[in-house]
């Protein structure tokens, strides 16, 4: 089964590809660039320093889903918008893994999926969405007595700040509690002795670090009186989001038309993307 790899130049997509490598499953049909990048018209082989595959990298993303029965996406936000587009209209199963979506991009994804199977998760591993069912929980035994403040640490070319996966875990905290996110979430803390103000009781706050080469660590805190609950879920490998993107891939086989989470691959778990 041939796929395309959307953003398949980067981190992600490489690791994507070398996945792709060793599935028994799916090939690799097409992958996808923007214009203007170096490795336009070459061999994917060259580019993953592997021999030669006879698929050339590409910036044509119709030809590449007309030629593939599915695709994985870890692109930038606006190319993944339009990515989405495209494979609605040809009905094509798509993976998404890219993050920073805002919440009208969210809502035109659902709209879509109407017409095309469709799986995003800000987090493809197996351990992070543990985590995100144990944070649920937590946030519904532990109510807003007890502070919420979400920490996320990556490498230093990482664009996007709060992560995606930290969001992920704050709407999930948020809709636990049965509050709305955007009234919730308290991005920084900076602040001058004339605006300074205490922190406003069930605010749930966030801090991003970007440094070195770190895959991804995030941990959230839940801090009543005289106790703290932690947790913490560290990935030590990129090849871990691909080899989740890849099973995600497997299981949106078949799909009926709709929008899915990691949840529902790995755990039967339906419901609304979080």
């Amino acid at each position: 089964m041939k796929t395309a790899v959307l953003g398949g130049t980067g981190r992600m997509g490489q690791a994507i590809l070398l996945e792709l490598q060793k599935s028994p499953l799916f090939e690799i049909g097409a992958v996808v660039t923007h214009p203007d990048h170096p490795m336009i018209g070459k061999d994917v082989g060259d580019m993953l320093r592997l021999d030669r595959m006879g698929v050339t990298v590409t910036s044509d993303v119709r030809a590449a889903l007309e030629s593939c029965e599915n695709a994985i996406d870890f692109s930038t936000i606006k190319a993944t918008m339009t990515n989405l587009r495209i494979a609605a209209d040809l009905g094509k199963e798509l993976v998404v893994g890219t993050t920073g979506l805002n919440e009208s991009d969210r809502q035109e994804m659902l709209e879509l999926s109407e017409r095309t199977a469709i799986l995003h998760s800000e987090n493809m591993s197996m351990a992070g969405n543990v985590m995100l069912l144990l944070l649920e929980q937590a946030a519904k035994l532990l109510d807003s007595d007890y502070d919420v403040e979400i920490y996320d640490l990556h490498h230093r070319h990482k664009l996007d700040a709060p992560s995606g996966t930290a969001l992920m875990y704050g709407r999930a905290i948020a809709a636990a509690r049965g509050v709305i996110f955007a009234d919730a979430a308290r991005f920084g803390r900076a602040q001058t002795s004339f605006t300074a103000k205490a922190r406003i009781k069930g605010e749930i706050g966030f801090a991003s670090q970007r440094a070195g080469d770190v895959i991804g660590e995030h941990s959230v805190h839940l801090a009543g009186e005289d106790e703290i609950l932690t947790l913490t879920h560290r990935a030590t490998n990129r090849q871990l989001f691909a080899k989740g993107a890849v099973f995600a891939l497997s299981w949106l086989e078949g799909q009926r038309p709709g929008l899915y989470t990691m949840r529902d691959a790995l755990f039967g778990l339906a419901g609304e993307p979080i």
